[in-house]
């Protein structure tokens, strides 16, 4: 019971700075994003990192995640639910989306051109 209050508590400080979050939860159920139970409540027990774990399965750009959290019960649904907090808490707070100058985007393509054979050094 605790931890629903937690959960609920950090869930409204999450609205605050990601105004959208209620909306693309809709929208995820609305698409058929239909989370096990057992995943549901490792969520809540993770408590305010619980909003940002929930949060990118419900992202439209994150749809094979999704996928592959839907198909999972039980222990596998809470263990991959782990990995999706892991992974966002090593990412930090909002991690700064930082723009690629021209430079950097052109090197970038290259390099690719380059691995996938559409160019020749």
């Amino acid at each position: 019971m605790a931890d629903d209050v937690e959960f609920v508590a950090a869930g409204r400080e999450y609205l605050k700075t990601h105004p959208g979050f209620n909306e693309r939860l809709q929208d995820a159920a609305a698409r058929g994003l239909d989370l096990p139970p057992a995943a549901i409540e490792e969520i809540k027990r993770l408590g305010a990192l619980g909003c940002k774990v929930a949060d990118r399965p419900a992202d439209p750009d994150n749809e094979m995640e999704a996928c592959g959290v839907m198909s999972l019960k039980g222990e596998r649904a809470v263990d991959k639910i782990r990995r999706i907090a892991a992974q966002e808490k090593a990412r930090g707070e909002d991690a700064p989306v930082i723009e690629q100058s021209p430079t950097d985007a052109y090197l970038t393509q290259r390099r690719m051109d380059l691995r996938s054979g559409k160019r020749r050094r």
